[in-house]
């Protein structure tokens, strides 16, 4: 019995899709949104790399170069952004630590927006825009979800909000 050479019967391998499509992230960057897979952005003229949800004005597309962890940005010669902080994994934004105090204000059973953006300590109108832009729904929406009884966690991680049972 002859059997055939194993390299003939193996399947040529297949193409890898990379994870991020530069259009994709263009639309991210223009949209100042979180992105669903991580990456980061470096500009060419100024050397220096960005989260995409950095506040610094965004370049020009044509000089805007994709890279997935900050060790790789690093080792093609750019420096960290010193406004969004990409290299430190702990930098949370403003917009994330207001909607972390708020969170701490509704889990002391503090009600009501007045004494919620006084407790915060930003205007009301600022504090529903950044919770809506950050958690996706609106504190409306939440209190319709989780009542005054519910204690809250929340999951830093995904960004959402889970009663504790």
């Amino acid at each position: 019995m002859v059997l055939s050479d194993p390299k003939e019967r193996c399947q040529p391998p297949l193409a890898i899709q990379p994870l991020h499509r530069p259009s994709s992230n263009w639309h991210t960057l223009t949209r100042r949104i979180t992105p669903k897979i991580p990456f980061y952005y470096g500009v060419l003229t100024t050397n220096i790399f960005c989260r995409p949800t950095c506040t610094a004005r965004l370049a020009r597309r044509i000089n805007v170069r994709y890279f997935s962890t900050p060790s790789a940005a690093k080792a093609a010669g750019y420096k960290a952004c010193l406004r969004c902080k990409p290299d430190d994994e702990l930098f949370i934004g403003d917009a994330e630590e207001v909607v972390m105090k708020l969170l701490d204000a509704l889990g002391k059973k503090i009600r009501g927006l007045n004494a919620l953006s006084k407790e915060v300590g930003v205007t009301k109108g600022y504090l529903c825009r950044v919770f809506k832009s950050v958690m996706g729904m609106t504190i409306g929406g939440l209190s319709k979800i989780y009542g005054p009884g519910d204690p809250l966690i929340v999951c830093l991680d995904t960004s959402q909000v889970h009663p504790l049972r």
